[in-house]
């Protein structure tokens, strides 16, 4: 008689495996040796319909790579890895190896929803914040369908375990800008039941089997013994997890030619075992293979850009002196770490001011700073010199760095004369939106109003424009907390360059509007919500006022807008002038008119065009609603009268919004030390 098979122990599942719930994103480069981390960024589900399985996941890919491909992206992007060289190999030749930190252990079975929304780090200094900056609105923010996605900036020392029951990752290898690579890391995770014995697998598995209407909850567990160290595609992936593509479009076939990256890019984000981390072969950290395949020491870059980011002990006369020296008349764009600069900013700009080719001027900080405090004053310096900025695009690490830990990066009231914000209007003269939605409440229609502030994002008329468009054609109906709603801001910050290009291939990164990035919108025991502060309107600047209006048979939604300014004097929120407004003190445009006054170089038929793209995707509802019938016109502008009767309900809500800032300024000073101003205006302390 034959021996008995021994039996072995297994997990039985109880349910088909999927894949993971949350995600990590890795944006690494080839620096001294390895590939090392420049940017991590987390997205956490809260529950499974909120998750970026599936579509969701691949749309993040494309908007990523669609980013960190755009050249007008590349030399702050070069610039930042050259910094990255000096900060992985330091006091010579010693490599800097990062003490791995480990991402939450969630378990979706037992995990509560307070515990999967970690507060904001809003301390740490992020190393690169430009680079950090483009992943995480590459995560946050689908331009296709204006989903946006729980986005927070996590530590570069952050690793992935393929042990993990709730983590997938993604990573993308930018050592070759022009060549960009990624790859998607998932396992299946579901319930399983650990079979100890020949009796326990006799007993069935199944609903019921414990006693009637009683199901089996078995422990969540990777399904999948053998995890090989290869990274997917975002088809593979979407086959491997039986997941179909959305009827709006195929992120997948978008990036179906970008090539995967390889174990190597991997090794220090997912180290082979937790033993292993601090136990990495050594490399050679000679000069030739210190800097990123860009090069470290290069004082020029195709003879047009002088990169002087990693030159320490200079000053404005060495500056001086090399951009008059010979072959520097070509010179357009310039790059440097102002930490190191031994000299005055205002001695600084005073140089590059009188540099007539520049175009571009990169302003960085040491990625081991413990301030962004001189990215503000550089920026005064510049903000009083607005000739300069009106032919110069000025990149500053700490618009980006502020923005990434929620804080302001610009004082909210100018040192300049009568001036209504910093950033001079005659450069960037959009000052602020105010938004209104109606929302279909019980057989009556609400009115709910929000606000966003655009002084400190930097944008050029043209540059607006195209993240306005993008804005319009994502707007949501309110603030969602079910989603990252301050997320949609990205539209703004990672709009194309021009309105001559795609806003779903294009993505130039510019500040994130911080001032609305930072407020918190609710707080504990309110319930009320918090915007930024509405702006005086004055004669220098414009105000977008936005309609966004409930069409009641179809239930979708249409668009009435207008930009507005006062032609004598300032609209002063808390003193607003008596209704009815006067016509005649009061201009009111569209976006054309708009751009014929600020930006008259922009072709009329490039904008009409782009404005009836938007209105199309308005008319089809989008993803969210029904399409607008055909005699609805979905995109229009406010005309003088319309606008005037609405923008007294701005200044009226604006004034109560003022009020509820005040209070919870005096509740929490320490924390909530936002706008200074309001408290020294407040009416009750005088």
């Amino acid at each position: 008689m034959a021996a008995a098979t021994p039996f072995t122990p297994y997990w039985r599942a109880l349910e088909p495996p999927g894949g993971p719930s949350s995600w990590v994103f890795f944006v690494v480069a080839q620096i001294a040796g390895r590939h090392r981390p420049v940017a991590v960024v987390s997205s956490v589900s809260d529950e499974p319909e909120e998750s970026i399985m599936g579509y969701p996941l691949t749309a993040c890919c494309r908007r990523i790579i669609t980013i960190f491909g755009d050249p007008t992206n590349h030399l702050a992007i070069r610039a930042e890895l050259a910094l990255a060289v000096g900060y992985y190999v330091r006091d010579g030749d010693h490599e800097y190896l990062l003490e791995p930190m480990e991402l939450p252990a969630y378990n979706r079975l037992i995990s509560t929803t307070r515990e999967r929304r970690r507060p904001w780090d809003r301390t740490s200094v992020r190393e690169f914040p430009f680079i950090q900056a483009c992943l995480l609105q590459g995560v946050g923010f689908d331009p296709q369908l204006g989903r946006t996605q729980r986005a927070r900036p996590e530590p570069l020392a952050t690793v992935y375990r393929d042990t993990s029951l709730e983590w997938g990752m993604v990573v993308v290898d930018i050592t070759e800008l022009d060549a960009i690579r990624y790859g998607i890391v998932g396992f299946a995770v579901g319930r399983a039941k650990f079979i100890s014995s020949p009796e326990a697998e006799r007993r069935p598995a199944v609903p019921g089997s414990m006693g009637t209407g009683v199901f089996e909850r078995g422990e969540l567990k990777v399904m999948e013994e053998s995890r090989p160290r290869r990274a997917m595609s975002a088809a593979e992936y979407m086959a491997k997890f039986n997941r179909e593509a959305s009827e709006y479009g195929n992120a997948g076939e978008a990036i179906a030619e970008i090539p995967l990256v390889d174990a190597a890019a991997m090794s220090l984000v997912w180290p082979p075992d937790p033993e292993d981390d601090n136990h990495l072969p050594p490399v050679g950290l000679s000069v030739s293979n210190r800097g990123t395949s860009q090069g470290s020491h290069a004082f020029t870059h195709n003879c047009e850009h002088l990169s002087l980011e990693q030159v320490g002990a200079l000053s404005a006369e060495s500056i001086s002196a090399t951009l008059g020296g010979p072959g520097m008349d070509k010179v357009r764009s310039i790059s440097l770490c102002i930490d190191s600069i031994q000299s005055t900013p205002a001695q600084l700009i005073d140089v590059l001011s009188r540099v007539d080719t520049l175009r571009e001027i990169y302003l960085l900080q040491s990625p081991t700073r413990e301030s962004d405090a001189l990215s503000v004053e550089f920026f005064e310096e510049l903000a009083s010199r607005p000739h300069v900025l009106s032919r110069v695009n000025v990149m500053l690490a700490g618009a980006y760095s502020a923005a990434l830990r929620q804080k302001f990066w610009l004082p909210t009231v100018s040192k300049r004369a009568n001036a209504v914000q910093l950033a001079p209007l005659e450069v960037f003269p959009v000052q602020q939106i105010l938004v209104r939605h109606q929302i279909n409440a019980y057989r009556h229609i609400k009115l709910d109003h929000d606000y966003v502030y655009l002084g400190d994002g930097l944008l050029k008329p043209e540059r607006f424009a195209a993240g306005f468009l993008l804005y319009l054609s994502t707007l949501q109906p309110g603030p969602d907390d079910t989603f990252n709603s301050k997320a949609q801001l990205f539209s703004f910050s990672s709009a194309p360059a021009s309105l001559a290009a795609d806003p779903l291939s294009a993505a130039q990164v510019s500040p994130v509007l911080a001032e609305s990035f930072a407020l918190p919108i609710w707080l504990p025991r309110h319930d009320a919500r918090y915007w930024p502060r509405v702006r005086e309107l004055v004669p220098g600047g414009w105000t977008v006022i936005i309609s966004q209006e409930i069409h009641r048979s179809s239930g979708s939604y249409y668009i009435r807008y207008a930009f507005i300014r006062p032609r004598h004097q300032p609209i002063i929120i808390d003193d607003p002038p008596p209704e009815p407004l006067s016509l005649e003190g009061l201009e009111i445009v569209g976006l054309k008119e708009f751009l014929n006054i600020t930006a008259p170089e922009v072709d009329p038929v490039l904008i009409d065009r782009r404005l009836h793209d938007v209105a199309e995707k308005l008319a089809s509802g989008i993803q969210y609603w029904s399409p607008l019938p055909p005699d609805v016109e979905p995109l229009s502008v406010l005309n003088l009268e319309e606008a005037a009767e609405i923008l007294p309900e701005f200044l009226k809500d604006a004034k109560e919004l003022n009020n509820r800032l005040r209070e919870a300024m005096k509740e929490n000073p320490e924390e909530r030390d936002w706008y200074p101003e309001l408290v020294v205006e407040d009416p009750e302390s005088r």
